[in-house]
C-alpha cells in the first residue's frame, strides 16, 4: 500500500501542469493579465529651477495582447496596458499623474519556457495639477523585459519601461514628464 501510494504521488508530481515550450508557437495567441507596479517620475516645468526628480508610486494594471509565431524562436505582437497608478509631486505644483495607458508593438525571443522580449509604442498619461487641472500628455514608451510560462495558459513577467509624455494642453512644449516604471505581472492565454 505505502509503495502504490508513493507511485501514485510520483505520478501526480511529474505530471503536474508545467509548461514545456519547445518554440515560439507555445507562445502564440491572445493573452490578459494583471500587474502591479512601482512608477518614478521626474518632471519638468520648462523654467530654470523647476525640474523635479525622485518621485514615485504603485499602482495595479491590466493588459491585454496578442502574440503571433514568425519562427521557432522569435514572436511579434501588440499590447494594451492601462495603469491606475498614481505617482506625487506636491510643490510647487501639486502634480498627480494618476493614468497611464499604452498601445505597443512588442517582440522578442523564446529559450524554452522562458520569453526575452522589447517593445515600443504609444503611451498617454493623466495628469492633475493643484488638485484640479486636468491634462492628458502623450508620448512614446519603450520596453523590455522577461516573461516565462508557469503551464500552457499561465505565464508571469518581470518589466521595466521608460515613457517621455509632452503635448499637453496646458502650456506646450514646456511641461513635459518622464517615468521609469518596473512591473510585475501574470497573464492568462486563450
Amino acid at each position: 500500500m505505502k509503495l502504490t501510494n508513493l507511485f501514485a504521488a510520483a505520478v501526480i508530481a511529474t505530471s503536474a501542469n508545467t509548461a514545456t515550450a519547445q518554440d515560439a508557437a507555445d507562445w502564440a495567441g491572445f493573452y490578459a493579465g494583471i500587474t502591479a507596479s512601482s512608477i518614478g517620475l521626474q518632471t519638468n516645468r520648462g523654467a530654470p529651477g523647476y525640474s523635479f526628480g525622485g518621485i514615485g508610486g504603485t499602482g495595479p494594471g491590466i493588459m491585454l495582447g496578442y502574440n503571433h509565431a514568425v519562427s521557432p524562436n522569435f514572436i511579434v505582437g501588440g499590447e494594451l496596458t492601462y495603469s491606475f497608478g498614481k505617482t506625487y509631486y506636491i510643490e510647487p505644483f501639486g502634480l498627480s499623474l494618476e493614468e497611464e495607458a499604452s498601445l505597443r508593438l512588442r517582440g522578442g525571443y523564446v529559450m524554452g519556457n522562458t520569453l526575452v522580449y522589447g517593445a515600443i509604442g504609444y503611451a498617454q498619461a493623466n495628469a492633475v495639477y493643484l488638485s484640479s487641472f486636468t491634462d492628458k500628455g502623450d508620448g512614446a514608451v519603450v520596453a523590455v523585459g522577461l516573461e516565462h510560462m508557469l503551464n500552457p495558459n499561465m505565464t508571469i513577467r518581470v518589466e521595466y519601461s521608460h515613457a517621455e509624455y509632452s503635448g499637453y494642453d496646458f502650456l506646450p512644449g514646456i511641461w513635459e514628464d518622464t517615468t521609469d516604471t518596473l512591473t510585475v505581472g501574470v497573464a492568462y492565454k486563450f
